[in-house]
């Protein structure tokens, strides 16, 4: 039988598109107004209308996750309290990660999670040898590398011996010339997953099935940033499946991004700040905001700079068009020496460089050198090598 295209209602459809790019696995609605979509190979259960792809994703996360919160964890004594630093949400998330298996750990921005981990992993490792006559296996992952090594910066010197840092792609054996990627055990006996807000469904539970019954995993992350680009959004199912014991970190110990922290939190709301009309937009008004070209060699900065956010990326108000456009107007000034921001995008562990992480190119008029700083590594890479 074939089926007309024609006959879907759009408003559902669209309304099913917005939900899964949202982070929702369906859409709820009901079976009258759906019926079209149905029979167009959608999948509708419980009042929920599914794209065939999420749902199987859904149900293949509901059964992970249930075998993942039946585990019981070795309850593992602390060989000594913890940091006096910590406020009480903090200790609570702590200690919770010697009694269970599985913790989801949320917060927002400068809520203090990447402290807290900071403070747990020396008195686990402390800890654990205490318990077992052993030293623990501990693994840091993330969906980029940028984020994994912000995170590995953290951790006190002493305790990196014992511990792997890697992408969940590099864990999980993901390669963009395999059709299914090749099914790999993580054993490690403690696991930390930060951004695990951004863990599409197919990774999340590629993740969960990989997991020995006898590792404790932390989750990191903030549902209220954006979801997976990829749709679905899995951590946050679990914090809502109650399945894993969860702590919650309120507030921002961050006061420099208080303002800004405080606008996107009005903005997750529905509130809608006061703005002005695209066109009114003049770069040459904000120009003195930026870095100006000096005579003399300067000495790269990593301090926070001005920065515009484009939601899109091409087009005249475009991320390219805008940086091109400073770029310009700024090297026509006086001046032989330009500071000018830069973003990796491609990882390189022999430079130590990595998809996001930010730098400086020293540009200079008279191209006797072309050179980027960053903040991590102490010598410049010549710009041609990037």
């Amino acid at each position: 039988m074939s089926f007309k295209w024609k006959t879907i209602p759009r408003p559902i459809l669209e309304s099913l598109i917005r939900k899964t790019s949202s982070g929702a696995y369906g859409l709820e609605c009901s079976q009258t107004d759906c019926a079209s979509l149905i029979e167009a190979g959608c999948v509708y259960e419980n009042g929920t209308l599914y794209f065939e792809r999420f749902y199987k994703q859904k149900k293949e996360l509901e059964i992970l996750a249930q075998k993942r919160s039946s585990y019981r964890a070795i309850e593992i004594p602390r060989s000594e309290e913890a940091d006096p630093r910590l406020n009480q949400e903090q200790k609570k998330a702590l200690e919770a990660v010697f009694q269970t298996s599985t913790l989801l750990l949320q917060g927002g921005p400068g809520s203090g999670k990447t402290f807290t981990i900071s403070c747990l992993i020396p008195l686990f490792i402390t800890s654990f040898e205490t318990f077992f006559d052993r030293k623990p296996r501990i693994l840091l992952a993330a969906q980029t590398a940028k984020a994994v090594h912000h995170l590995a910066k953290q951790i006190p010197k002493g305790a990196m011996d014992q511990i792997d840092v890697e992408t969940l792609h590099r864990v999980l054996r993901i390669s963009k010339g395999l059709k299914a990627p090749l099914k790999t055990v993580v054993d490690h006996d403690l696991i930390i997953v930060d951004e695990s807000s951004m863990i599409d469904g197919d990774m999340m539970n590629l993740f969960l099935n990989s997991l020995k019954p006898t590792s404790r995993v932390i989750f990191l992350g903030d549902p209220r940033q954006l979801p997976p680009i990829e749709g679905g959004a899995p951590f946050k199912w679990l914090l809502q499946s109650r399945l894993f014991e969860t702590h919650f970190l309120p507030g921002s110990m961050r006061a420099e991004n208080k303002e800004l922290i405080d606008q996107a939190n009005r903005l997750f709301d529905g509130v809608m700040p006061p703005t002005r009309p695209l066109d009114s937009f003049q770069l040459e008004q904000i120009l003195s905001r930026f870095d100006q070209p000096v005579d003399l060699r300067p000495t790269p900065n990593f301090s926070s700079r001005y920065k515009i956010l484009s939601s899109m990326r091409v087009g005249p108000y475009g991320s390219i068009e805008l940086s091109n456009r400073i770029f310009n107007l700024l090297k026509e000034q006086k001046g032989r020496y330009l500071l000018v921001p830069i973003m990796i995008t491609q990882n390189s562990d022999p430079m130590q460089l990595y998809n996001g992480q930010e730098g400086v190119h020293l540009f200079d008029k008279k191209g006797a050198e072309q050179l980027a700083y960053f903040p991590h590594l102490e010598n410049p890479i010549a710009l041609m090598l990037l």
